[in-house]
């Protein structure tokens, strides 16, 4: 099923949506894999999953990046461990990697430790530099202790850390009745107090509470213009189906579900019916890759905004071209990419 259809505020489903035969034809509609050459977007080869730090290119592509950066001292071999963490947050973080033994000086510093050398390395100690270019500018190697980089030695802590560095924009939802009102007032706040309107997205996670996927939040702050990001537990989809009877249970996690909303047409306002139709799109992996990977969210979300943004309920009809391709997303996507792989020198990957 690519697209299901419901009646907001009354919830009744029926299967998918069917496409006029004067559209366009509608990307989400086939199972063709997603070119991202279309909006101009970064090819997923373009994103690494480790790159080799060193003194020259620190400043540029870690201290003066927005984005967050796990970066590993490592001696000889990049420990199994960070690989899989690295290949797991692809896209929403960056991973970097020193090796001490060739760089010890600089080593030590991003340690802040000394008496680190080859031999007490272990399997690699990671540096964290938070989301946001403003927490970075505040980081020092020297001076105070509460001013230097975190330092952790497991992947899990890392992305704990890296996670509440990022503003969280993503509403929660649980479905309950008394509840419902919230859920509601999200959907049309969503098209109608927000300028540009945005698409609601419900994001399904097994992650327990508080956890929120770190993917999830960089990607609700990057969308923040266009989307609008609401969080439902595993625990919660039950009382969501209730509501949405036609959708499968997801089976695998993190899902994503997006709500397109369609107005009461003339005919129906005149019977009195002012109800709003709704599709529910849902994310598909077979079209657009595993549903845990950053750019896996995007092809979905561009997708989304290509085929349903004429559509989009409290658009106006003289939206600017570039905010109906989302060029403010495009352009902060592609420069990120370009940044990171500037003078980029892959590191090798070897599982231990």
């Amino acid at each position: 099923v690519l697209l299901l259809h419901t009646r907001i505020f009354v919830f009744k489903i029926t299967l998918f949506s069917l496409q006029a035969e004067d559209e366009k034809p509608k990307i989400s509609l086939n199972m063709d894999p997603v070119d991202v050459k279309t909006w101009g977007l970064p090819l997923d080869s373009k994103y690494p999953d480790v790159v080799q730090i060193n003194e020259a290119n620190f400043k540029p592509k870690v201290l003066e990046s927005r984005d967050a950066w796990i970066v590993v001292v490592f001696k000889d071999k990049l420990h199994g461990k960070w690989w899989h963490h690295a290949g797991h947050v692809k896209g929403a973080v960056w991973y970097g990697s020193v090796d001490i033994e060739k760089q010890e000086n600089f080593a030590k510093l991003l340690q802040q430790a000394p008496e680190s050398t080859a031999e007490n390395i272990g399997n690699g100690v990671a540096v964290i530099f938070p989301f946001g270019v403003t927490p970075k500018e505040k980081i020092k190697f020297t001076g105070k202790k509460k001013k230097r980089p975190l330092i952790v030695k497991s992947p899990t802590k890392a992305e704990e850390i890296i996670s509440s560095s990022i503003p969280n924009q993503i509403e929660r939802m649980n479905f309950k009745p008394s509840r419902m009102k919230k859920f509601q007032d999200w959907v049309v706040d969503s098209y109608y107090k927000s300028s540009p309107p945005r698409f609601p997205v419900l994001c399904i996670t097994d992650e327990p509470e508080p956890t929120i996927p770190v993917s999830m939040l960089v990607l609700s702050n990057y969308f923040s213009r266009f989307f609008s990001f609401a969080l439902v537990r595993k625990e919660d989809v039950s009382r969501m189906r209730l509501q949405f009877k036609e959708v499968p249970e997801p089976k695998v996690y993190p899902h994503y579900l997006m709500l397109m909303g369609k107005e009461p047409s003339k005919e129906e306002m005149d019977r009195g019916s002012f109800g709003m139709h709704f599709n529910i799109f849902p994310f598909l992996a077979d079209k657009y890759g595993r549903s845990e990977l950053f750019t896996s969210v995007v092809k979905f979300l561009f997708t989304a905004n290509e085929d349903y943004r004429n559509e989009l309920p409290g658009r106006r009809s003289d939206e600017a071209i570039s905010e109906a391709r989302m060029s403010l997303v495009r352009d902060s996507l592609r420069n990120r990419v370009e940044l990171v792989n500037k003078h980029f020198r892959k590191q090798k990957n070897v599982e231990l």
